[in-house]
């Protein structure tokens, strides 16, 4: 197999479990509300939620910002390990 089939397989292995998490989500979303509706304890559910959230989500794009650079010059130096 070729290298850009792979990376080509790999990138849509993550799409398919990126859009299966958000659907998944949306589901989440809709039960929550079905089942509790607007009320203060749903409220601080989701206050409770979203801040390993956004925490998750800086740590995340920091570790891409820094990930990916190192990796994308290993692999065009042939430093790879496979």
């Amino acid at each position: 197999m070729s290298r850009s089939n792979t990376i080509a397989r790999a990138t849509a292995v993550i799409a398919v479990f990126t859009l299966l998490s958000k659907v998944l989500g949306f589901m989440r979303e809709m039960a929550l509300a079905c089942v509790f509706g607007a009320s203060a304890a749903t409220d601080a559910y989701l206050v409770a939620y979203t801040v390993p959230n956004v925490v998750f989500a800086v740590l995340g794009g920091a570790l891409t910002v820094t990930a990916v650079p190192l990796f994308a010059s290993y692999a065009s130096a042939g430093k790879r390990d496979d």
